[in-house]
């Protein structure tokens, strides 16, 4: 018998390169072009700082091809963003732009979930502890805590986990589709997350069971591993459960709106699953 091969579902970036002949030339021109323009854009844009602007965090981000622009362009208009395209050079036939943006007025902005109350500062810090030394192993690299406090969110060094803060802004697809669906008022599930809850998935993990399930249907579910380790970080207490559906992330939240992510499991086997109803069911008859 033999097993098809089946790529690990992650949270990590990808770029496609367009193919193209590229020659000395090319670099060559290129080059002058950046070298002549680069401070010419830089301060074109400082120009917008005064009318609010976050243009030195835009420059900090790196320029864009301009069809890659125009897509960030599109989706920052659709949260309220006012958008500047600054030119620097051209590259393939392709101007290359610094993308700046200015966020939303309050009374602009589009309504959203009501933000949960903010966690005591002790309490949400015993939390990320418990994230760092779970998927922080000891040959892993430490975690960005600057990238951490400005993003809003924090992917584990196996890009299988993410914690995202209560504040993280929508930014990041990551972020935004889980306040997409809190948006929507429905988590798919709601369950206590009590010691007896973690003990019961331990051992269910031990007895052979793979995933846990978290819809009728069986389409979506995790790898019970980390479905366990979760449970662990985000600690007792009621858990709200979000996904916009198959093959996409589960994200469990605390009542204080901290919340972790979990990549869904691509190679999802029922007959190896156990629904997170079942695991309920035994830990308050255990």
């Amino acid at each position: 018998m033999s097993y098809k091969a089946v790529a690990r579902q992650s949270y990590g970036h990808i770029k496609r390169l367009r193919h193209a002949t590229i020659t000395p030339l090319h670099h060559f021109n290129f080059k002058a072009d950046w070298e002549t323009n680069l401070e010419k854009a830089i301060a074109q844009a400082q120009k917008f700082k005064d009318q609010g602007y976050l243009v030195d965090e835009c420059i900090e981000k790196g320029t864009f091809l301009e069809s890659q622009a125009n897509r960030v362009v599109k989706r920052l208009k659709e949260m309220g963003f006012e958008t500047q395209l600054i030119p620097v050079a051209r590259w393939s036939g392709e101007n290359v732009v610094f993308v700046i943006y200015k966020p939303p007025k309050e009374t602009q902005a589009t309504p959203s979930a009501p933000k949960p109350k903010e966690p005591k500062k002790a309490e949400a810090d015993k939390l990320y502890e418990r994230y760092f030394k779970t998927f922080w192993g000891k040959g892993s690299k430490q975690p960005d805590l600057q990238e951490f406090a400005k993003k809003g969110f924090l992917v584990d060094p196996t890009k299988y986990v993410a914690l995202i803060t209560p504040n993280a802004a929508p930014l990041d697809s990551l972020v935004k589709m889980l306040r997409d669906e809190q948006a929507k008022g429905t988590p798919i599930r709601v369950f206590d997350n009590t010691p007896k809850l973690q003990v019961t998935t331990t051992k269910n993990k031990n007895a052979g069971s793979r995933f846990v399930l978290f819809d009728d249907k069986g389409n979506i579910g995790v790898r019970i591993r980390y479905f366990r380790e979760v449970l662990k970080v985000l600690g007792k207490g009621k858990i709200k459960v979000f996904s916009p559906g198959k093959d996409m992330p589960l994200y469990l939240v605390r009542e204080d709106g901290h919340a972790i992510a979990i990549a869904p499991a691509m190679d999802l086997d029922v007959a190896k699953a156990v629904t997170v109803d079942s695991l309920v069911m035994q830990s308050q008859q255990s």
